[in-house]
């Protein structure tokens, strides 16, 4: 009987230091930030030709980390194990161009979109293809975890698609002939097609629009406000803009929204 009330007095005590536990103070008291990262997903994320970490990704959750008072410690993983490694608690956030869904809210958070962008196709030059309706019967290839793959299964069930590990790999079955096209988002693709403008094309134009969030722990609204605010500050700041043009050389096609 004692050893039951002790066993008791112990499962309080540990559902009462949960209570209290918040996550943006445990962040700010150890003074980092631990981020999941791709690095392999330019412009948002990749590496320099020095090996340091790039993009757009990067500078938006440098801005956050910097304005919560805290460093960034970064974990390079495939980007289907980022969203698991945030719900497991491995790390505090991941940032990697995630499509914030719904069903992607069942175990964690996002913060508010930080960027609108839209998925396409990527094919050889020579090709002749004229839009995604026209890959019936051919082989087409997406991003393990990413959910262009699903989306593109759906809007043409005959078309046959493959999964890669990354963009880097889905560029080279491309170009070797592996593969037919690439789906995936508009912006990367279209960073690829720059690098490689007399090998490869966009083929038509964005077929859906995709909102992309921050990936937090679930049921911390102090440390999603805190995100959510820094991100506003950045628009605020003017800062957004420069970020934006930096990477994708052009104006957003819409900015953060700005709370009242």
């Amino acid at each position: 009987m004692k050893n039951k009330f002790i066993y008791l007095l112990l499962v309080f005590f540990i559902c009462l230091n949960n209570l209290d536990a918040n996550k943006l103070d445990d962040i700010k008291k150890s003074g980092v930030l631990y981020v999941g990262i791709e690095n392999e997903f330019a412009p948002f994320n990749f590496l320099s030709r020095k090996g340091n970490r790039i993009g757009f990704d990067i500078d938006i959750i440098n801005y956050v980390a910097n304005n919560l008072g805290v460093k960034i410690k970064f974990t390079t993983m495939p980007f289907s194990k980022l969203i698991p490694s945030v719900r497991d608690g491995k790390i505090d956030v991941a940032i990697a161009a995630i499509l914030h869904k719904q069903s992607r809210e069942e175990n964690v958070d996002f913060s508010i979109t930080y960027m609108y962008d839209g998925q396409s196709i990527m094919s050889k030059k020579s090709s002749t293809y004229k839009n995604y309706k026209s890959f019936e019967g051919k082989t087409v290839g997406a991003i393990i975890g990413h959910t262009s793959g699903k989306v593109f299964e759906a809007i043409s069930p005959l078309s046959n698609v493959v999964y890669f590990n990354n963009l880097l790999e889905i560029k080279e079955a491309l170009l070797h002939g592996v593969i037919d096209a690439a789906t995936s988002d508009e912006t990367a693709l279209s960073y690829i097609v720059k690098k490689y403008e007399t090998k490869l094309a966009m083929v038509g134009s964005k077929f859906t629009v995709q909102p992309y969030g921050i990936v937090l722990s679930q049921n911390e609204s102090d440390f999603r406000d805190a995100v959510n605010f820094s991100i506003q500050k950045l628009v605020k700041e003017k800062k957004y803009d420069k970020i934006y043009k930096k990477w994708f050389h052009r104006k957003p096609i819409k900015r953060p929204v700005l709370w009242p």
